[in-house]
């Protein structure tokens, strides 16, 4: 029988630190070998939350042997993934603009459920004016994401109500998942000036958005906390102060 691993967490809600002891040394292995949350519980509260970034490296510090940890800590930061039907536009800003405002606590990438296998010029005209990250942007399919090893990931945001209205792949690691839906800047055949207005209205929303997102403290919200902000912040705007 593999033995068993105990450990103990502060619950975000009461601020009552729980002992987890449901957890077998084999099984938070095959959670760190995967990059997979690791869910505490809090019987005051009845609820789940995901572990935050320090106490999960204390946890990968106590469990794992070195060669394995080494590979575990290389990067603990949640995977977003932002999802439109071509990957040409906004998922691709959404990308870039989690890269840069959320590099902290995110790594981000972002696919289509049908990709035109181009990401528009004026996307990346616009990031590179703005001076985000452009290396490595692509448009391609979201069975990427689901493949055998892919990369579990913790959120996955559709930014176009095509997506939206799709029935999505089976997401690796039961990621938090919202709308933030944006016009498609792409859709009608706009002049130059009426383009470059249409990309940089698209690009404000996604900003906004984005910027919202990489304040929050992820490890200190629970998991229903943490789809009431993605929830909440797929309508900003511009113009909102706040939420």
């Amino acid at each position: 029988m593999s033995q068993a691993f105990a450990f103990v967490a502060t619950c975000p809600t009461c601020g009552r630190e729980e002992l987890q002891n449901a957890f077998t040394r084999a099984a938070l292995e095959r959670l760190l070998d995967g990059g997979y949350p690791i869910e505490a519980y809090c019987t005051i509260c009845d609820e789940f939350w995901t572990v935050g970034i320090q106490k999960r490296i204390e946890i990968i510090e106590a469990v794992c042997d070195r060669s394995r940890r080494a590979l575990a800590l290389a990067d603990p930061r949640y995977n977003v993934l932002f999802v439109c039907t071509g990957n040409t536009c906004r998922s691709i800003m959404g990308e870039s603009l989690v890269n840069y405002w959320g590099a902290h606590q995110f790594r981000g990438y972002s696919a289509g459920s049908s990709p035109k296998g181009k990401v528009h010029p004026l996307t990346l005209e616009l990031l590179t004016d703005m001076q985000l990250p452009t290396e490595g942007l692509r448009s391609k399919s979201w069975i990427e994401f689901t493949a055998p090893g892919a990369r579990p990931l913790d959120f996955v945001f559709t930014v176009c109500d095509g997506a939206a209205r799709e029935v999505p792949p089976t997401w690796p690691g039961k990621p938090v998942t919202a709308h933030w839906g944006v016009d498609d800047p792409a859709a009608l055949n706009f002049t130059e000036a009426e383009m470059w207005s249409a990309f940089s209205q698209a690009f404000k929303i996604m900003e906004t958005r984005v910027k919202l997102f990489a304040n929050l403290q992820i490890a200190s919200l629970t998991r229903l906390n943490l789809q009431a902000w993605a929830d909440a912040i797929g309508n900003a705007k511009p113009d909102d102060a706040g939420l």
